[in-house]
């Protein structure tokens, strides 16, 4: 992962922000989607089903911000790479991140708690730019980040 472009301060669906200057990948890059804060910490791309296949999996900490349980899913966030092409979660790709990365499926969490989550993209293995866009359902978008995997 060469670099993630994080954009700017919260807004409403479907408002886009202008993209702020690249931040080194040593940093945490964070996306608020509705009540949860995700700290991305590293972005990996695993090896899909076959040869011309990848899971595009981003790792970090999730965080409820809201006011009652409630449980954080991947369908919060989507994927688009430089084609426009859009990827939803991969429950398989989560399922496998969790066993070589250390990482907690998503559990229902008391306001403050914080999990250390993978969520994962089935995408094409050519493809290197992608785009994490709102998922389903989403109220509340801090704004896209784009990266490009090495």
């Amino acid at each position: 992962l060469d670099t993630l472009i994080p954009q700017s301060t919260e807004t409403l669906l479907p408002s886009e922000t202008p993209i702020l200057p690249t931040r080194s990948l040593n940093q945490v890059n964070t996306l608020r989607v509705n009540h949860w804060l995700f700290q991305i910490t590293a972005v990996k791309s695993d090896p899909g089903m076959d040869s011309s296949r990848q899971q595009v999996v981003l790792l970090g900490n999730v965080t409820n911000e809201g006011y009652s349980r409630d449980t954080f899913t991947g369908q919060a966030i989507s994927l688009r790479d430089s084609q426009g092409r859009q990827y939803e979660d991969n429950i398989q790709g989560q399922l496998a991140a969790g066993d070589k990365y250390g990482t907690q499926m998503a559990v229902l969490m008391n306001p403050g708690a914080t999990i250390y989550t993978a969520v994962a993209f089935d995408a094409p293995s050519s493809e290197r730019t992608f785009t994490i866009i709102p998922g389903m359902l989403v109220v509340s978008w801090s704004g896209d980040i784009s990266f490009t995997l090495p």
